[in-house]
């Protein structure tokens, strides 16, 4: 089975298209919740998880639906809360060349995100 492609424009915009099966897939991660107090061990298996995942099921797309992060960890103090627990997952889906997109969710907003 032929997958789907994508391609960057000149404007360095991603255009997705379907192949030609008209097949397109799609995987959703949601409510990751990474930086929960005293779980970090979670964080990284889930990455492993992750990368096991787009391995198996070679997706055209990654839809990230919300709570990357759990905001309600924050303590208010730490500088750059959200960006620290976020980029191990951004640096995971940029290493799998697949492209991706996010929607911040309702916790990821309790941080410093901006």
């Amino acid at each position: 089975m032929a997958l789907a492609d994508h391609y960057f424009d000149g404007l360095d915009r991603i255009h997705l298209r379907m192949n030609s099966d008209n097949h397109f897939k799609v995987m959703q991660l949601t409510d990751l919740h990474f930086g929960e107090v005293g779980q970090g061990h979670l964080d990284s298996e889930t990455l492993t998880m992750i990368k096991s995942l787009i391995n198996k099921e070679q997706p055209d797309f990654i839809a990230i639906t919300g709570d990357v992060v759990s905001g309600q960890a924050w303590d208010r103090y730490e500088k750059k809360f959200w960006e620290k627990h976020y980029k191990p997952l951004a640096n995971t889906l940029a290493n799998q060349e697949v492209p991706w997109g996010l929607l911040p969710g309702f916790h990821d907003f309790e941080t410093d995100i901006n």
